[in-house]
């Protein structure tokens, strides 16, 4: 009897996708059970997402009260928001990555005035710390930063100028020049040019606005420990986001392309071996892969974008210190080895 060999094929590869398709669950099963590991060890409570350009691969929120719509602090992520601003703008025409902050910020002793935004975007304008400078045991905001840097006292605490050292006054400073450019609040400008045209309905600038109904408070161990004496300030570590409004975040910034590989495109070398930093980013060249860290009272966050893979991963948890990189490296390698494409044979 002849062989109907097409019609085997067929079945073969029928149940090949089956196969694929039961296993699929499986595999999101293991990724929702590194979720949960996580927040048994560090409670009480994880949202992270996998995403594309423009596709969500994986969603979960675990612990106390967390839910989709739930906003995490992600501090140092925000200096990504900063920088965005402050490149938009340039694209605008106002100013240049050379451009000094003494320009819009006059009150800036002399000494600082002609630090460049490029500078301070790199974190290389030696500019000192803003808790060594600023009112001891005080809730502090811009204008007292301001007020510490028109002060000579101030030079006493700089560092080298040209090498990279992290800064958090230079993004504090980049908001302030944000509003002054603009005309508006900082919190305003962000709204207007990224949370509203990329629908981040649940994205803030301070906790303040977040209803209660979604805003999440940050623990450190079993305590509640939500805000720090730095946490009014704008621009370093300042925004509220969930995971999901995260997610349209960068994929805002991957669609809109320019803006991005601008910011990925002027960073410098750092103290860790083959990372550069630019833009509220950490850039590797050789693995094509941006991320960055945000710790502050009672939240930790980490961000993993794979641009030559054109994936990310965010994870946001809110226990201080937690390790959310290396569960979003975790997640990463899941997402690898689930739906990497097979190589096709020549």
């Amino acid at each position: 009897m002849k062989t109907n060999w097409p019609c085997y094929w067929c079945l073969l590869c029928q149940f090949g996708w089956l196969m694929a398709c039961n296993a699929q669950p499986n595999a999101t099963e293991k990724a929702i059970q590194h979720c949960t590991t996580f927040v048994e060890k560090y409670p009480p409570g994880l949202a992270a997402v996998i995403f594309t350009t423009d596709t969500i691969l994986f969603h979960h929120t675990t612990g106390a009260s967390i839910h989709d719509s739930s906003t995490f602090r992600i501090a140092s992520l925000s200096k990504q928001f900063t920088a965005a601003a402050v490149y938009a703008l340039i694209a605008e025409g106002q100013g240049s990555l050379e451009t000094t902050i003494g320009e819009a910020l006059p009150e800036l002793l002399p000494a600082w005035q002609d630090r460049t935004l490029r500078e301070l975007l790199q974190h290389t304008a030696g500019l000192p710390d803003y808790e060594a400078i600023a009112p001891q045991g005080l809730v502090l905001y811009e204008a007292q930063v301001l007020a510490s840097l028109s002060q000579p006292s101030s030079l006493q605490a700089a560092h080298p100028r040209g090498r990279f050292r992290y800064n958090n006054t230079a993004y504090v400073l980049l908001s302030i020049w944000v509003e002054r450019i603009a005309q508006m609040p900082f919190e305003q400008y962000l709204q207007l040019r990224f949370f509203e045209p990329w629908q981040m309905q649940h994205s803030s600038v301070g906790a303040t606005t977040q209803p209660q109904s979604r805003r999440v408070y940050g623990y450190y161990g079993a305590q509640v420990f939500d805000q720090s004496l730095s946490s009014r300030l704008k621009g370093d570590g300042c925004v509220y986001t969930s995971a999901l409004d995260y997610s349209r975040w960068l994929q805002g910034l991957m669609q809109e392309g320019r803006l991005l590989e601008e910011m990925l495109a002027e960073t410098v070398p750092t103290h860790l071996p083959q990372n550069n930093y630019g833009a509220g980013w950490y850039w590797q060249e050789n693995t094509q892969v941006a991320w960055h860290q945000g710790n502050t009272a009672g939240f930790s966050a980490y961000v993993y974008y794979a641009k030559a893979e054109g994936f990310a991963v965010c994870v946001l948890s809110n226990q201080t210190g937690s390790p959310t990189e290396n569960l979003a490296k975790t997640l990463a390698n899941w997402y690898r080895n689930t739906h990497a494409q097979p190589t096709e044979k020549p």
